[in-house]
């Protein structure tokens, strides 16, 4: 009995055993075999390892969605939303290989990238399967570092001096993390969610504890700072605008991802007795919402652009959260993917284009190459929210969830925002179509790695509405 336990542990397990075993892998190979090996069939060997390894851990967590389960004394578990949100990193992350798979990627540090993106992946996914508080924030600071280590990659002093940014306001936010782990510790005598959860909702129904919803709301700051929400957004564009492209593609989908699961799990456990802690995250989401909605219109860096516009899209997955049920988890899961796909499609458009001295003004993209300019332009309508794209369909799903509640002003709120959006992103598609070029780039035709690419995410941007209105009618 004991090693039909220990067999199906491992096999519950089997998916991290996997990413550890080649992270592993990748560090000893791609320094082992340097000498050996041309670097160009070395990194294509090694990045096609990471991938198909990623294609298998899927796989196994597939399998998985049923599965609800604790081991070890409730210090780890698997239920069938860690798991969504585990495949959904996964997805992206190996997404975000591919991009290194392209012979367009010509930085020397390819090796570091790969291992410091795999390392990070590894512990959000690690994150996402412990109850212990200490597990937790060890592999999100695992993750932390190796962001500040992805952005001061390069030979520029911005990029130094935004992964310093991140650095000092992500230890900042670490102490309100670690304060609240020690009251939870120093109150309940544990460091199992769980049972934090279970003592602090007896405690809450017999008196309103003021300092334990306070640590519980610096906790919950900390990962608003990762999502970027109001008015923790300080870092973002200077991080997303110094950063190479392959990074930010990175940083502005799978931390996002992890962060948006810790909320929900902090949500969900701690702050559903009261009320009014619903407001507060819904006030945060708001404030996001509409500071990124306006602060776009006086950008215009590209990447800044997206890194205002990523801000609007954090205060929608916060509202939605904000309602406290699983229809609210699902619809928000599913603008967060939509998110991410857009967000993956836009980086993916401008991949294949080497501007020269730096230059990523909405001006230097009125030149792109046919495929990638009719990709952006869709791209832009599915931001837009213009159907039958997938972006309508997600906002449509966040607007039958506000009139369902009965919440008119979010409502409101909603259709300005959308279309200040709109009007904004059909200035990008101007800029886009206009003939005239007013900085010099080279623009390069897409390999058949990169053709892949942006055939499979058109067919992500226009199949999923199609599969959503069969499922809704069907």
């Amino acid at each position: 009995m004991l090693n039909l336990t220990n067999t199906i542990i491992f096999q519950l397990y089997l998916p991290e055993i996997l990413l550890i075993a080649n992270l592993f892998i990748t560090i000893i190979s791609s320094f082992l075999f340097s000498n050996i090996i041309s670097t160009i069939y070395l990194r294509r060997i090694i990045i096609l390892l990471a991938i198909f390894t990623n294609i298998e851990v899927l796989a196994l967590y597939f399998n998985l969605f049923d599965v609800t389960i604790r081991l070890f004394y409730n210090m780890f578990y698997i239920t069938f939303v860690s798991t969504v949100f585990k495949v959904i990193i996964i997805f992206f992350s190996t997404c975000v290989l591919l991009l290194l798979f392209t012979p367009y990627f010509s930085e020397e540090k390819w090796r570091e990238i790969l291992i410091i993106i795999q390392s990070c992946s590894l512990g959000y996914i690690i994150s996402m399967s412990t109850s212990n508080l200490i597990i937790i924030y060890l592999s999100l600071e695992l993750s932390a570092i190796s962001i500040y280590v992805l952005v001061a990659l390069g030979n520029s002093s911005t990029r130094y001096e935004s992964s310093i940014k991140y650095f000092f306001s992500n230890s900042i936010m670490s102490v309100f993390a670690l304060k609240a782990y020690g009251y939870f510790y120093s109150t309940f005598a544990t460091v199992n969610v769980f049972e934090i959860a279970l003592l602090s909702a007896f405690q809450l129904q017999l008196k309103t504890n003021i300092s334990l919803l306070f640590y519980c709301f610096c906790l919950l700051s900390y990962h608003l700072f990762k999502v970027s929400a109001v008015p923790f957004h300080f870092w973002t564009a200077d991080v997303y605008q110094n950063t190479i492209y392959v990074i930010t593609c990175y940083l502005s989908t799978v931390p996002k991802i992890a962060s948006f699961f810790h909320i929900y799990t902090i949500y969900s456990m701690f702050f559903v007795q009261y009320d009014f802690i619903k407001y507060i995250l819904c006030s945060f989401g708001v404030l996001s919402l509409i500071f990124g909605t306006f602060a776009v219109f006086s950008q215009t860096n590209l990447i800044r652009v997206f890194a205002y516009s990523s801000i609007s899209h954090t205060g929608i997955i916060l509202i939605i959260m904000s309602f406290g049920n699983y229809l609210a988890l699902f619809t928000a899961l599913f603008y967060l993917v939509s998110y991410s796909i857009m967000t993956y499609i836009f980086f993916l458009a401008l991949y294949s284009i080497r501007f020269l001295d730096d230059k990523q003004e909405i001006r230097d993209i009125s030149d792109l190459y046919f495929c990638q300019s009719e990709l952006f332009t869709l791209n832009l309508l599915s931001l837009s929210g213009i159907p039958p794209f997938l972006g309508f369909f997600s906002k449509f799903f966040c607007f039958e969830l506000i009139i369902n509640d009965g919440s008119y002003l979010l409502l409101i709120l909603f259709i300005v925002s959308s279309i200040l959006s709109c009007v904004y992103y059909l200035k990008l598609i101007h800029a886009i179509s206009s003939s005239r070029s007013f900085a010099k780039h080279i623009v390069l035709k897409p390999n058949y790695t990169l053709k892949f690419l942006i055939n499979f995410h058109f067919l992500l941007l226009c199949s999923i509405p199609i599969l959503t209105i069969v499922s809704i009618f069907f």
